[in-house]
This record gives C-alpha cells, sequence and structure tokens, in this order.
C-alpha cells in the first residue's frame, strides 16, 4: 500500500462519497476517517459517474490494488450490496475508461452512458 499520508490527503480534499466508501472497506484501519469526511450521508455510495469512478480509480492507485480492481471492488460489494452492479461492470467500464478518461480535459460519454444503463439494471 501507498504512504497512508497520500492516502489520508486524498481523502479528505480530493475524494468522494464513493471513493471513501471503497477506501473504508479496504484499508480499514481509515474507516473512521472516511466515515467522519462523509459527514452526515454516510459510506456506502457507489460511483454515479465517471468522475466519480476516476476518484475511485485514484483510490485504488494509491492503494496499490488497481491491477486487481475487479476483485477489490468485489469486496466492497459485499460490504455494500449498491455496489454490486459496480462490480458486474468493472471489466467493461475499465476499457471505456482507459479510452475515454486520458488527457487533461477528458469527457466519457460512452463511460457515462455504461454506467448509468448499469444502474438501471441494478435490482
Amino acid at each position: 500500500m501507498a504512504d497512508q499520508s497520500d492516502l489520508r490527503r486524498f481523502i479528505l480534499r480530493e475524494s468522494g462519497l464513493s471513493s471513501r466508501t471503497l477506501v473504508s472497506v479496504l484499508c480499514p484501519e481509515l474507516h473512521d476517517l472516511c466515515e467522519g469526511a462523509c459527514s452526515s450521508f454516510g459510506l456506502g455510495s457507489y460511483p454515479l459517474d465517471p468522475s466519480d469512478l476516476h476518484r475511485c480509480v485514484t483510490a485504488l492507485k494509491l492503494l496499490c490494488c488497481f491491477e486487481d480492481g475487479k476483485r477489490h471492488v468485489e469486496r466492497v460489494a459485499a460490504a455494500y450490496p449498491g455496489w454490486k452492479h459496480v462490480a458486474d461492470n468493472w471489466d467493461e467500464w475499465m476499457v471505456l475508461y482507459a479510452e475515454e478518461c486520458v488527457g487533461p480535459k477528458w469527457m466519457a460519454p460512452k463511460l457515462y452512458d455504461a454506467m448509468h444503463r448499469a444502474e438501471g439494471r441494478r435490482g
């Protein structure tokens, strides 16, 4: 795992609700920090759009587990069932992420559509 100071800084300055949920499961020693940073929203949120997903990917990279991301996202889904559609669609989303989420001003319309289709199918 990366230096926890980098991860703490990310949680407090750059993360969103879904990436804090992911970190809280994968790095239990930071659960309280993640929960506190979520304020009254609480943990359990999943990525709703490519920007949310990008923050989750950043968190996985800081945790040094991006290469095996699907397995780790499945762990989050086991703790928070709302993440099941994220785990189920992870491989497809990562292909689209790699294709569209590049450069300083990226746009990801195909990824956005795929995420919303998957969210509509979740049960």
